[in-house]
């Protein structure tokens, strides 16, 4: 579970002791001197695991807009490790930056992925850091022929597949497209369609079966079940989530601290 380095340590104790777990470990990751004007910046976060050197990476994907390194749009990427308390920033992307559409990225394949735009109306792109090898690159969405206007909106990870959300706003439908073969931009395929009758485009959380999917829908803040076979909904509900409830993210268990003997007296930095 990841949270706000803005939250103080009183709000993050009392959030961390409503988990139900007998004892819980947390780490602070400081401030980093590398950090990006706030003015003319978008960021997004996400947490993955490097299966090659057994390390919890923390990584942020900002496109800056600006004059930086003379260049109107920069992207940058920064690993932190929580190993061995270490940042990299690594090698700017400076060629029509990709700015990240929404704030967290999907973990998969040992790899973390973003939903980005591009600037100068170019198509919006997969953005992609591996975390053992720490290479940067993007993945095409699917290509769509139909005249619908489409706009892609969210990605998720669905039973293993990574997914990309696109909203046919004039049809009021939600289309899910699903990756068959990882890497192979050929085998991307719709999965399904949602009817969408919500105020705001909902996210889908799960599969519960081949017809089932769980959403989550913002303007509602509720958890939806969706029937895609049957084109019906119905509310999910479930003991501790309010109505401040606004954004659900699933996760795989562990009985492995992440924290066990990777203790760290402080945090060095690279460029």
């Amino acid at each position: 579970m990841a949270m706000s380095r803005k939250l103080p340590d009183e709000m993050i104790e009392e959030i961390v002791s409503w988990m139900p777990v007998k004892s819980v470990e947390y780490h602070r990751i400081p401030n980093s001197p590398l950090d990006l004007p706030k003015c003319g910046t978008s960021t997004a976060y996400a947490l993955g695991y490097d299966f090659a050197s057994d390390d919890y990476k923390v990584t942020t994907l900002s496109c800056y807009r600006g004059v930086l390194e003379g260049d109107l749009f920069c992207t940058f990427v920064d690993v932190y490790s929580t190993r061995i308390g270490f940042l990299r920033r690594l090698e700017s992307i400076s060629h029509n930056g990709a700015s990240p559409i929404h704030d967290f990225g999907v973990f998969l394949n040992g790899t973390l992925h973003w939903l980005a735009g591009k600037y100068y109306c170019s198509p919006s792109v997969i953005v992609t850091v591996n975390l053992t090898d720490q290479k940067f690159f993007e993945v095409p969405i699917p290509t769509i022929t139909t005249t619908s206007l489409l706009c892609f909106y969210g990605i998720v990870d669905l039973k293993g597949y990574l997914c990309v959300l696109g909203n046919r706003r004039n049809e009021y439908e939600i289309d899910v497209w699903m990756v068959k073969e990882y890497g192979v931009v050929e085998s991307w395929t719709k999965f399904s369609v949602v009817k969408n009758t919500f105020p705001f485009c909902p996210t889908p959380v799960c599969l519960m079966s081949d017809d089932d999917i769980i959403l989550v829908a913002p303007g509602k803040a509720k958890l939806i079940i969706y029937n895609k076979k049957k084109e019906q909904q119905r509310e999910m509900n479930v003991d501790g989530i309010t109505s401040k409830c606004i954004r659900i993210r699933t996760f795989m268990e562990s009985l492995v601290s992440p924290m066990i003997g990777k203790e760290t007296e402080g945090s060095d930095y690279i460029a």
